[in-house]
């Protein structure tokens, strides 16, 4: 194991961190997937220790500090519901926008 920023990173490739409560428990986090996209970061994985959440999901956006939300199965289904409704409804106004009233594409 090696170190990679505050994470440690596995043979395996897996990338590893803990996060400390304020209360003392720790979650450790092990994680599945990773997008990077210009500036910004998006992880998702699995963690251990804050049951009965058992996912994690982080935004890491450059000069902002981390945002790691810890969750159960059935929240993390929500995050991905309420994404992909709001990506619909954009396409939706898009298609409408480029139809205009009269029902043809302008």
């Amino acid at each position: 194991m090696c170190r990679y920023g505050e994470h440690d990173y596995r043979a395996d490739g897996e990338i590893e961190f803990d996060v400390v409560f304020a209360d003392g428990r720790v979650a450790r986090c092990r994680e599945c997937l990773r997008q990077p996209y210009q500036g910004m970061t998006i992880s998702a994985g699995l963690v251990e220790g804050v049951e009965p959440d058992r996912f994690y999901l982080k935004l890491d956006r450059e000069n902002d500090e981390p945002l790691t939300l810890f969750l159960r199965a059935d929240e993390m289904l929500a995050v991905v519901w309420v994404c992909n409704g709001a990506l619909w409804t954009a396409q939706a106004l898009e298609v409408k926008c480029a139809v205009g009233e009269h029902g043809k594409l302008s």
